[in-house]
């Protein structure tokens, strides 16, 4: 019964990620490249953001169209879908390390500014992340060979649950330091840059998408119906394309707004020149 909506969620999760893909890197090529005079190459195509950005747009289509494989049309129990559950789990650690790698890449001022005790600790977790990230993955291979091991079954488990509560613990901190930033914007009226604004609001989005995927995933591995429970992995790749959707959307505005206020900078130079010599007269 909810195998058609299953693999339709995972269809729109794919789409939505390879489109993203497709469109992030033509919005790069014409807004960082063409628009501006400069001369195009991969070199400095590779930026930290674009990279973050299209690998996370990459491991979200990868996710889904690797664990709808292994769901939905791979023999139970076979080679190919074991090694398609292994590529899954690994595409989801990819998808993390993005997605914290880009969100505080964007936000660590934000932090610094709001929570500055917190700043240095939030540091060093993004940079030692990758550690339980490999064991995350590790632990899903294991389990997915094995599924029947009661040992590999509590150490998926074991590791899966503190990869979240780590996950959990910082996407509160950044949550709370982008709604105290426009809480103070707002309401204090202290002065931000219209940059931390926009990555605030994106910022908000994206985290709390990620606090109901985490909440399906663990749904996803208390019922008991396999049924259920693959439709709830297909939740799981819509929320996580839509995370991407949100952090791409969040670098398209942010360039917006950088090409919208250099042409208002322009424009205002360009009238107090004209204005002065007007009033010097000829």
């Amino acid at each position: 019964m909810l195998i058609l909506p299953s693999i339709i969620l995972c269809s729109i999760a794919t789409s939505l990620s390879l489109f993203l893909m497709l469109y992030i890197i033509y919005f790069i090529v014409v807004h960082e490249f063409l628009l501006v005079s400069k001369d195009f190459s991969l070199k400095a195509m590779a930026s930290l953001f674009n990279i973050l950005i299209l690998t996370g747009n990459f491991s979200s289509a990868g996710f889904s169209i690797f664990m709808g494989a292994q769901r939905f049309y791979a023999e139970v129990d076979s080679p190919l879908q074991k090694a398609m559950g292994i590529i899954a789990g690994f595409t989801v650690a990819l998808s993390e390390y993005c997605y914290l790698r880009y969100t505080w890449a964007r936000g660590s001022d934000i932090v610094r500014r709001q929570f500055k005790f917190a700043f240095s600790g939030m540091s060093l977790f993004v940079k030692l992340m990758p550690i339980p990230l490999i064991t995350e993955c590790v632990a899903t291979a294991l389990h997915t060979v094995e599924p029947d091991s009661t040992v590999y079954t509590l150490i998926y488990f074991g590791i899966h649950s503190v990869v979240g509560a780590l996950i959990i613990a910082f996407d509160s901190i950044m949550l709370s330091s982008f709604i105290q930033c426009l809480r103070n914007t707002h309401m204090e009226e202290e002065a931000a840059s219209k940059d931390l604004l926009m990555i605030s609001w994106y910022g908000i989005g994206s985290t709390l998408l990620c606090f109901a995927m985490i909440a399906v995933f663990v749904g996803a591995g208390i019922v008991e119906s396999l049924e259920v429970s693959n439709f709830l992995f297909s939740v799981i790749a819509v929320f996580m394309s839509l995370v991407f959707f949100m952090l791409t959307m969040m670098k398209i505005r942010i360039i917006h707004q950088s090409r919208g206020s250099s042409a208002q900078s322009i424009s205002i130079s360009i009238t107090k020149q004209v204005s002065s010599r007007t009033y010097n007269g000829p």
